[in-house]
């Protein structure tokens, strides 16, 4: 993400497309999304896909129809794995521990921001 945009967003307001979890693949335990996010202040419409493998810690309350994001966060725990936080403006809320957290830029579209 920062590599393509030049910053990590922190994904106010972004919509939940797929939210999936599997006790059962091959890399362990885990937890995809599919987030729909629009970044008006930089002119950015994007779809990202938020992969956290190898789970080993989660909890996670208020899901609802809309899941409305505030913030998300990955943060280093410095022993070799990701802490993923994630704040809701409406809906979902809570974080998880994992061994693994993937990012990917599934597309994205730009805009004269401020429009």
């Amino acid at each position: 993400m920062i590599s393509k945009l030049g910053y990590w967003p922190e994904f106010c307001d972004a919509k939940f497309l797929e939210l999936g979890f599997s006790r059962y693949s091959d890399l362990g335990t885990s937890l995809s999304m599919l987030l729909h996010y629009i970044d008006t202040d930089k002119g950015f419409d994007l779809n990202v896909r938020i992969v956290l493998v190898g789970i080993i810690q989660m909890e996670f309350h208020g899901l609802a129809i809309e899941n409305v994001i505030d913030r998300i966060g990955l943060i280093d725990s410095g022993k070799g794995g990701v802490e993923f936080e994630l704040e809701a403006a409406a809906g979902l809320y809570g974080g998880c521990s994992c061994e693994i957290a993937n990012v990917e830029l599934v597309s994205i579209k730009t805009f004269s921001a401020g429009l």
